[in-house]
């Protein structure tokens, strides 16, 4: 799988990535091809933002979350 984080106004650490790949391999347990996983995290004035879209053989997954902290907004898309 080939992973696409893109980033704005924040720096995409190491932790990170690998807590959205974590994330996203709990997708993959419904026994679902992701393809070109697509998630854009960014940092607002009073919170951040986690953007995914991601494609499947059968359609594309969209979501988005708001949190004051950046993992729980990684979280909180990936269990949506």
């Amino acid at each position: 799988m080939i992973l696409n984080i893109t980033s704005k106004q924040m720096e995409i650490t190491a932790a990170i990535r690998n807590h959205v790949e974590d994330r996203l391999a709990k997708l993959e347990k419904w026994q679902t091809h992701l393809i070109n996983p697509h998630i854009v995290l960014s940092k607002e004035p009073k919170e951040f933002v986690a953007d995914a879209t991601i494609n499947t053989p059968n359609g594309t997954l969209v979501a988005s979350a708001k949190h004051d902290d950046m993992y729980t907004a990684i979280n909180d898309w990936s269990a949506s």
